[in-house]
């Protein structure tokens, strides 16, 4: 079996091969931007390629048939926990395969792998600076790390095309994190390589100063996640296609990862207005511009849980009802079933949108965690927006319910000659009630500059309105529902309301 580039190398088209087989592409944009490629010349590959021709022919064929495999599950597994947990086990099933003491004596024994002469023998503490050993890699730990290096060779293209597969749903913060969990069932995650890297980072965190230690929530992420983000940039990012070769005495493995370490470090120490990271950049302001993900989500969305976070969910999601009831006791049991149910069967055979997801969050993160909406199935992700619209509509706001449980229809789908009208800009008035409402969460303006920043929060709620209002929606609620929103219960598609960002702007300040 053979892992190469297709012809582009601006772009990630990773081709497996073996044999007179079909090859299986992997495609998605490339995670490593650091240095140039040119397939001519690029050694992404070339090692692990040369290894894996040593090996059994038995072991090579297995090897691509779990490929193909992990190939039709992203093709075919659009709930992303449900993907997770599919490539998870196949990508256990791979490394068992992985004769990593094997791998490690090719790595001793080839010609073109250096260990840079900066690279230790072995740590002396009476000649090193004290307290710096968890920071060193002596020759054997460098070993370690290109043998660990060259194994996710193979795990390479499920990052690069789960990432993209999934981009909606894992966002830009991150997308390393929740690549990383696909190594979760394999050996790889325990090996002593990728031990020396945690106790790397954990090292690291800890010398460094924290100007703001409470900023660090900022983006969803505190103090327990921010090293295991660090490890899961330094993983995917890095290690998975970094060049082993050691020609450079300088330019180490280990100088790499510490530019990451050090690049994540000062993001922490930012205000924290800036230190939030969207998915194209500049997120739209008061206008209603933008488009990535949203400000709201990305403060909630944190990253995997403990098995036993992940037990206490599973019952909540049992208990549905019990949810709903603890948001608005006055609910109508039979008009929350009814919702539920026609919102369930109406998402089975489509994907839920990421702007469903938020409006979903923003409703019942007082009584389950927004986090954990991309950990459970999409059946039990299902309920949860169907509780969220039947709420929403409790609490009289109908085009809210009736989106946030809608089928987002394919673009060349008519809307009987309606048209969608641009959003209108959020009233002065709602403007100053948000500001006021989250002024813990105001970017500190600079005196150098002049334009006035947007407030995370209006910007967050012109990008969800924006999400809305790009698409066709066919409301699922009930008939009498249906009936109220469009004066017909056989009129289920309209056009998004052009007040849209004034209704959720609304909704925000009446229940923050």
């Amino acid at each position: 079996m053979q892992l190469s580039y297709g012809d582009d190398p601006k772009f990630a088209a990773v081709w497996v091969n073996h044999g007179d087989k079909t090859p299986i592409p992997f495609t998605g944009t490339l995670i490593d931007r650091s240095r140039t490629r040119e397939v001519s010349t690029d050694t992404t590959f070339q090692f692990i390629n040369e290894w894996l021709s040593t090996q059994p022919t038995a072991t090579q064929e297995s090897m691509f048939e779990l490929m193909v495999l992990m190939r039709h599950a992203l093709e075919t597994q659009f709930v992303t926990i449900e993907c997770i947990g599919v490539l998870q086990d196949y990508l256990g099933q791979l490394y068992k395969l992985v004769d990593m003491v094997n791998l490690r004596q090719f790595v001793t024994q080839h010609k073109e792998i250096h260990i840079p002469s900066s690279i230790i023998v072995t740590f002396d503490q009476s000649t090193q600076i004290s307290g710096t050993q968890s920071q060193t890699y002596d020759r054997e730990q460098y070993l370690d790390l290109i043998t660990l290096s060259l194994a996710l060779r193979l795990a390479y293209p499920i990052f690069v095309n789960f990432i993209s597969a999934h981009s909606r749903v894992v966002g830009n913060t991150y997308k390393e994190f929740r690549a990383l969990s696909l190594l979760n069932r394999s050996k790889l995650i325990s090996d002593r390589a990728m031990d020396k890297l945690r106790l790397y980072v954990d090292t690291s965190m800890s010398r460094s100063q924290i100007k703001d230690a409470d900023s660090i929530n900022v983006s969803g992420c505190g103090m327990d996640d921010f090293p295991k983000m660090i490890l899961a940039d330094i993983v995917v990012k890095k290690l998975s296609c970094a060049d082993v070769r050691g020609t450079d005495s300088k330019a180490t493995m280990i100088s790499a990862i510490w530019q990451l370490v050090k690049g994540r470090l000062d993001m922490r120490n930012l205000p924290p207005t800036q230190r939030v990271v969207y998915k194209s950049g500049t997120e739209g302001g008061n206008d209603g511009g933008g488009g990535g993900n949203s400000g709201i989500e990305e403060v909630k969305t944190r990253g995997a849980f403990s098995i036993a976070d992940g037990a206490v969910i599973q019952v909540q999601c049992d208990r549905w009802r019990d949810l709903a009831f603890r948001l608005e006791p006055q609910l109508n049991p039979e008009f929350l079933e009814a919702v539920v149910s026609a919102t369930t069967d109406a998402l089975s055979t489509v994907i839920i949108s990421r702007c469903q997801l938020v409006l979903c969050g923003w409703v019942i993160s007082p009584v389950f965690s927004t986090q954990a909406l991309v950990e459970i199935n999409k059946e039990q992700l299902s309920r949860m927006i169907g509780l969220s619209s039947a709420v929403l509509w409790h609490r009289g706001y109908h085009l809210l319910s009736g989106l946030v449980g809608a089928t987002c229809l394919p673009q060349d789908v008519a809307i009987g000659g309606a048209a969608f009208t641009p959003r209108n800009r959020i009233t002065d008035e709602r403007m100053q009630k948000i500001e006021l409402l989250y002024s813990h969460l105001k970017p500190k303006e600079r005196a150098d500059v002049r334009t006035k920043k947007p407030h995370m929060i209006l910007t967050a709620i012109n990008t969800l309105a924006g999400l809305f209002a790009s698409e066709k929606w066919r409301f699922s609620l009930p008939d009498d529902q249906v009936k109220v929103l469009t004066g017909s219960p056989h009129i289920r598609v309209i056009p998004v309301h052009s007040d849209i960002a004034n209704v959720l702007a609304q909704y925000v300040i009446d229940h923050q």
